[in-house]
């Protein structure tokens, strides 16, 4: 019975004993005999294994685009490293474009979304696994370069770049190039010299990340300093305004509405992650009865999540209004003693070392007057990609500016200098 089936994944390997050598060897040989394709993920290094299974496309062997989603999770640096090291030993399934690995409470992609284009370019795999789904896709300006990305390259040219700065690569199929470049740290503009093209014009399309925009608000940063970790269970934020959307949540026990005159504009029942809107960095956790005894909260109380961090919790409240007043309200509690944290809003201090008591509930209020709030850049990970059609010269340089943790793709058709037929 044929199901149209081109290949399989097989996940967790995890190892390099014999028995799991075996288990490889056994799925290459059962795959090869039915003509399927193979992709090795949660496996080691590759040590040859495609010189003699060349249907092995891809190999894992990475802290890949799923790690984003922990606290050590790859940075801009990392992805810039990967470049010049992990491909040299085989193809590396790292799930690049993970364009959805952003905007929810636990993602720690730090990357540009064009960025995050690129990498299908920069990374070679023969079984490109992107990490999107066909409707993060439909209005994605990245689909144009994404969708004819072959599988197999004929040839490629080093353009420029440093480990842990940036990387600039072009990849040839057939007639075509891609051009790829990202960035980590500093913004910077690369010049790209072209005489790897046939002399002529060309028009292309280039791929790149839109300005940077700003908006205006208060960053709350619950900063460690003393103990394993700073906590925080609870946070709120009130204002003079009335909002456009009343907010109705379940608050923890003995939190009460705040004064006459402010309505609720943001709330974040820390650790439960649909409640976090406004969580920028912190991690999750929910109290046992055994560390928090239930008659400090129940188990259904709110305050049993938390959200923590070893540095530095930060939370970010945008597009607010400067006419306006506020209230910030936080609630700590620690399941242990020897935990001291402080609060800052945008850099101003609003408590230094407080010392929180072991299995209790601790609040503090603070009056934030609207001259507080600043702009506050966006991070790299909220830009936009931007499209734009450009005139290229073989003769002269491409100049492409990238951002902080930015990137950039071209695609040049028909563009190849003095391809052998093979």
């Amino acid at each position: 019975m044929k199901h149209g089936f081109k290949g399989i994944k097989v996940d967790f390997l995890d190892g390099d004993s014999q028995e799991r050598f075996k288990f490889r060897e056994t799925i290459a040989r059962e795959c090869a005999e039915r003509k399927l394709m193979l992709s090795y993920h949660g496996e080691t290094m590759p040590r040859g294994q495609q010189r003699r299974w060349p249907h092995i496309a891809t190999l894992e062997g990475v802290k890949g685009e799923e790690y984003y989603l922990f606290e050590y999770g790859p940075t801009p640096a990392y992805n810039v490293n990967l470049f010049f090291t992990r491909n040299i030993v085989g193809s590396m399934d790292q799930c690049p474009s993970g364009f959805e690995l952003s905007g929810t409470p636990f993602s720690r992609r730090t990357t540009s979304n064009a960025h995050e284009m690129a990498l299908a370019v920069l990374f070679e795999s023969g079984w490109q696994s992107m990490s999107v789904s066909p409707e993060s896709m439909k209005d994605n300006p990245a689909k144009g370069f994404l969708k004819d990305i072959p599988s197999a390259w004929d040839d490629i040219h080093f353009v420029d770049g440093y480990p842990g700065e940036f990387a600039v690569l072009a990849r040839r199929k057939g007639q075509d190039w891609w051009l790829v470049g990202i960035n980590a740290g500093q913004p910077r503009e690369v010049i790209v010299p072209l005489d790897f093209l046939k002399p002529a014009t060309y028009k292309a399309r280039l791929y790149h990340d839109a300005p940077a925009s700003s908006t205006v608000g208060f960053d709350v940063s619950v900063q460690n300093c003393g103990g394993v970790n700073a906590v925080l269970c609870w946070i709120e934020l009130w204002s003079t305004e009335k909002p456009a959307k009343s907010l109705d949540y379940q608050r923890p026990k003995g939190v009460t509405e705040a004064s006459l005159g402010y309505h609720l504009v943001a709330v974040d029942d820390c650790g439960d992650q649909n409640h976090q809107p406004d969580l920028i960095s912190g991690q999750h956790w929910r109290y046992r009865a055994t560390e928090v005894p239930l008659a400090v909260c129940d188990e259904n109380d709110p305050a049993r999540t938390i959200s923590y961090s070893e540095s530095a919790i930060l939370y970010r409240f945008a597009d607010l209004s400067q006419a306006a007043r506020y209230k910030l309200r936080v609630m700590y509690l620690s399941h242990n003693e020897n935990r001291s944290q402080s609060l800052f809003v945008n850099g101003r201090e609003l408590h230094g070392k407080l010392d929180l008591p072991k299995q209790r509930i601790v609040c503090r209020e603070f009056d934030l007057p609207g001259a507080d709030i600043k702009e506050l850049p966006l991070a790299a990970v909220k830009t936009r990609i931007a499209v734009d059609d450009v005139t290229v010269d073989s003769a002269s340089p491409l100049k492409v500016s990238m951002p902080a943790n930015g990137g950039f793709g071209v695609k040049l058709e028909g563009s190849v200098k003095g391809v052998q037929s093979r």
